[in-house]
């Protein structure tokens, strides 16, 4: 046997491991004859924007449909995106492609009638092209200068940045209602409305979640526009405040979650509500004027009193309004003539603006109102209307009765005075201040009967009786009726006494006595007292 060569054995090898490397690659392109036809399309539109696909399944894509594919938003299926970054254009495409089969090719337009693209879809051998084709005039356009493109798709980047990111939801409906493009937080609450219905499944194109919104239902479009929303895990509906713009065929739409402002303006109408039932209960009549003057909140009250029909109340009249009905119904002091009045009016406003207005109105019908300005948070103003008629008849009532006790005590020709049962002096007479040369209700300041019996002292002569009575008017409980004869500098005699009133007061008389002539008076400072017992 002849030896082998080395080098042919080598050969050998090599044959034989290409041989094996081109039966496995042999192995990994083969396919179906219909893909090989597809591949074969696709290569004939590379430049173009070509999509093929075997029912839903893709099959192959040209670059720049793959480009158009990472761009759009991401679905559950690559059709799912592929009808997501062709919706703004061709919201109808996925029913119209649903008929290729019957048809075999179709030409579609989008909806905006100033884009000059369109779509061809052809059915090959159970395959689906669908290309997106220019007008022939506009296929040989100039190239984009790369520096322009790169700052066109970072500018794409950051707006569809914006769009994903923002806190509220975001999305593009037609006239009819179809929900063309919407942003995460759109398709999240989508998602969330669709767990109860069809076992949470993703669908394109989303759930509408605003029925109200539509420009085909004349919707305030360019307004806000507040709208509730019910998810099937949720016991209480959602509200939103709604933004809408209308962009060609298409309208933009802003969703806000405005559940905390729904709470407050009904826990601001629970409270509005709450403090009209209990004013509606007080006989004050109040009148509160907003911001801009204008009749805000009233009581039942103010109608009684007032005399202003509930109608325009409820109209929200002018503060100047108000005050002018008060004026033809005679509800207001009559003034001398109508300018001094407005000025007063004025006046008043802005006094009780300031918190300083508090007036009493005499009317002409004999009645008196207690009228009070206060001011209010956030500019506002309060008025109440008080009828104090019963009050000041009754203060009236009491000051004609002090006047006829005080003519009374004046008549007397004893001096008599009046103390507290805290030892205050309340009343006094003529015959008082013409013994003792003072007048309490001119001296500052109130007058004790420790100062009494100093001035006393002062005035007559030192005596113990002056002690007696300081005491006797300071006394609580029974008390017996003390008289005791003071004898002046001069000779004269003073008869005092002291009888207890109802309430713990005191009165205490005097009562200058002529000196006997038959007997020689008793030395100064000495005092004859007697005591006699009575039941108070």
């Amino acid at each position: 046997m002849m030896p082998v060569d080395p080098y042919i054995f080598l050969l050998i090898a090599v044959a034989s491991f290409a041989a094996a490397c081109a039966a496995l690659w042999a192995f990994a392109l083969r396919d179906t004859p219909k893909h090989i036809a597809a591949r074969h399309h696709l290569r004939s539109a590379e430049s173009e924007i070509v999509f093929l696909f075997d029912d839903e399944e893709i099959i192959d894509a040209s670059p720049s449909a793959q480009r158009l594919l990472k761009t759009a938003p991401q679905a559950n299926t690559p059709y799912q995106t592929f009808l997501a970054a062709l919706r703004p254009r061709f919201p109808d495409l996925h029913g119209e492609l649903a008929n290729l089969g019957e048809t075999g090719r179709l030409t579609m337009h989008p909806s905006d009638a100033s884009d000059p693209v369109f779509l061809v879809a052809e059915l090959w051998d159970g395959i689906a092209k669908i290309e997106i084709c220019h007008p022939a005039e506009n296929t040989h356009k100039p190239a984009i200068d790369p520096d322009h493109l790169r700052a066109l798709e970072d500018e794409l980047r950051t707006l569809r940045a914006t769009t994903e990111h923002a806190p509220y939801m975001v999305w593009q409906q037609t006239r009819d209602g179809s929900i063309t493009w919407a942003n995460q937080s759109y398709l999240k609450h989508s998602q969330e409305m669709r767990q109860l219905s069809d076992g949470g499944i993703n669908t394109c194109p989303p759930e509408r979640l605003f029925h109200s919104i539509s420009l085909a239902q004349g919707s305030p479009e360019g307004r806000a526009h507040r709208a509730s929303v019910q998810f099937p895990e949720r016991k209480q509906e959602h509200w939103f405040d709604c933004y809408s713009a209308e962009v060609g065929d298409h309208s933009v739409h802003f969703a806000v979650d405005a559940d905390a402002v729904v709470r407050a303006e009904a826990a601001l109408r629970d409270f509005v509500q709450t403090l009209t039932k209990t004013f509606a209960h007080i006989p004050i009549g109040l009148a509160i004027f907003n911001r801009d003057r204008q009749l805000a909140l009233f009581n039942p009250a103010l109608t009684d009193l007032t005399n202003l029909p509930p109608d325009f109340l409820s109209s929200r009249p002018t503060f100047f309004s108000f005050l002018d009905g008060l004026r033809e119904r005679q509800m207001v002091p009559e003034p001398k003539d109508y300018k001094s009045w407005r000025q007063h009016m004025v006046a008043l406003e802005a006094a009780a603006s300031d918190g300083t207005y508090e007036e009493t109105w005499t009317l002409p019908a004999g009645q008196t109102y207690r009228v009070t300005g206060r001011p209010h948070p956030d500019g506002a103003v309060a008025f109440l209307f008080e009828d104090i008629s019963s009050e000041i008849s009754l203060t009236r009532h009491f000051r004609a009765e002090l006047e006829v006790s005080q003519a009374l005590l004046d008549s007397f020709d004893d001096a008599i005075c009046v103390f507290s049962s805290n030892g205050l002096l309340t009343l006094s007479n003529v015959a008082y201040t013409r013994l003792w040369g003072i007048d309490p209700s001119t001296t500052f300041g109130e007058m004790t009967v420790a100062d009494a019996a100093r001035s006393w002292q002062e005035t007559f002569a030192p005596s113990p009786v002056w002690d007696d009575i300081r005491a006797f008017t300071t006394t609580v409980g029974e008390r017996e009726t003390l008289t005791a004869t003071v004898h002046g500098r001069n000779g004269t005699m003073l008869q005092c006494s002291c009888t207890a009133l109802a309430g713990g007061s005191t009165r205490v008389s005097f009562s200058v006595k002529p000196v006997p002539k038959l007997r020689k008076p008793p030395a100064p400072g000495t005092d004859q007292r007697i005591r006699i017992t009575t039941d108070l």
